[in-house]
């Protein structure tokens, strides 16, 4: 028995003192590379990837707007512009914050019980071309806004638009928003001053001076006068410069309070409609202008290089976004917050499943995730 203890004593490798020292080093020199991997990995991070808090947030963003669920968008025509469904819903329309004038009150509730869709930017230069023949802009490119028109001239874009794809007359036919669809698209779910929060930023939006007049190229705003479309972040329902670059002409006629507004979403209509109301801002006017609930007015037969517009319809029944939408629809709807956020949206999973066919870090992609 003794032999065997010594015979199996002498088999057990762990127990000879040239092993474990080896054991030990080779534990130590595992753990060390691991260690300098991590800090090399960290040290060639960008800060603004490992600390998305405390860091400028425009990378992040950016990697978001790029990677987040899709948002159901449709084309009727080679020179139609692309649309945007809305979810119904309701909101409250109006100075919520307290800055606003006497124009923007009394603060109502407004209900939008119908399916629409909404410009995903505002109508460019070549879509105007493509329709009326001619470009009357003041400052001249293919994907700027088209300006300097006036409403009367926007109603003649959209007779002619109609026409080429066989709605004029139809109640889905191309129009220009009211003025609370304008609103509750702006604000897209939110009830801030603006889309992304209460404070303006050339980082979210091309506008002016903080004083009037006067366009200003700052960060991200690269544009003295417009910008081509789609150059910020686009808003929670998937819009893009709802806040600057043009005023939009919207189909109301003014009025000087919403005290007989109508609390449907439809436009309210008055004997004398000379002047239409315009809302979002532009490149040249002042921050405040661009608050989802300020208002500005103008001559409906006047041309101006601030003003420009987009357009909506509204969709007969839920059957017609399958029909015009030209990609495979998104599997299912989320119902967030009062059911002014529902939009089509993938599952995460799938998101995962996209992440993994790029060459983003893991930092990134577990931020992306995150932030959905």
């Amino acid at each position: 028995m003794k032999q065997d203890n010594e015979f199996s004593q002498s088999h057990d490798l762990t127990h000879h003192p040239d092993l474990r020292i080896f054991l030990r080093l080779l534990y130590s020199t595992i753990a060390m590379l691991f260690c300098v991997t991590i800090y090399i990995s960290v040290s060639l991070m960008s800060p603004t990837i490992l600390d998305p808090e405390t860091a400028p947030p425009t990378h992040v963003e950016e990697l978001i707007s790029k990677y987040k669920p899709s948002i159901e968008v449709f084309r009727e025509c080679p020179s139609c512009p692309e649309m945007v469904l809305l979810p119904r819903g309701s909101f409250r329309m109006g100075d919520l914050s307290g800055v606003g004038g006497s124009d923007e009150k009394p603060v109502h509730r407004v209900n939008i019980g119908y399916d629409f869709a909404v410009g995903k930017v505002e109508v460019t230069q070549a879509q105007w071309q493509s329709v009326m023949g001619n470009n009357p802009s003041f400052t001249k490119g293919k994907k700027h806004p088209v300006e300097t028109v006036s409403w009367n001239e926007v109603q003649a874009y959209l007779r002619k638009l109609n026409q080429r794809v066989g709605l004029s007359g139809r109640s889905d036919r191309y129009r220009l928003l009211s003025e609370s669809e304008w609103e509750y698209a702006a604000r897209a779910g939110t009830s801030s001053e603006y889309s992304w929060g209460d404070k303006a930023s050339h980082k979210y939006a091309n506008y002016g001076k903080n004083k009037c007049c006067g366009g200003r190229k700052k960060g991200k705003d690269k544009w003295v006068n417009t910008s081509p479309v789609g150059q910020f972040v686009a808003n929670g329902w998937g819009l893009y410069d709802m806040h600057g670059n043009v005023w939009e002409w919207t189909e109301d006629c003014w009025t000087s309070s919403y005290a007989e507004k109508p609390s449907d979403g439809s436009t309210r209509a008055i004997e004398d409609c000379r002047l239409r109301v315009l809302r979002g801002g532009s490149w040249s006017y002042d921050p405040q202008s661009l608050r989802a609930a300020d208002r500005a007015r103008y001559d409906a037969s006047k041309r101006g290089s601030n003003y420009g517009f987009r357009i909506a319809k509204t969709l007969l029944s839920p059957s017609l976004t399958r029909t015009l939408s030209p990609s495979p629809r998104v599997p299912s709807v989320s119902e967030v917050g009062n059911n002014t956020k529902s939009i089509a949206r993938r599952t995460k999973k799938q998101i995962s499943k996209k992440l993994d066919r790029t060459k983003l870090t893991w930092w990134e992609k577990l931020i992306i995730l995150t932030k959905i």
